[in-house]
């Protein structure tokens, strides 16, 4: 009875997608890391992820997605925003 090491890295990859996801809509810099990991990691380009490739999930995109939804809803609390930012610093975030 061993163990699909497939399977393993497959749901520790989905299972990290899911918590820097998350954590970026409460913290942001948990979707900086996020983000990060999964350009590490991705999919494609190991042995590991070829079930995955199939699926089409855009792991990048949703969590770059989720770090600007968290940084909207959590500006209040980072320090950087503020009236110190400039128009161009604000379309870069």
């Amino acid at each position: 009875m061993h163990g699909n090491p497939v399977a393993i890295k497959t749901l520790l990859l989905l299972m990290s997608f899911m918590f820097f996801s998350a954590g970026a809509l409460f913290v942001p810099m948990v979707g900086v890391v996020g983000y990060v990991f999964h350009y590490h990691f991705w999919p494609d380009n190991q042995w590991w992820g070829r079930e995955l490739s199939q699926w089409g999930l855009r792991y990048a995109f949703t969590i770059g997605l989720c770090l600007l939804i968290g940084t909207i809803l959590n500006k209040h609390k980072l320090k950087m925003i503020g009236r110190a930012m400039r128009s161009h610093e604000w379309l870069l975030i």
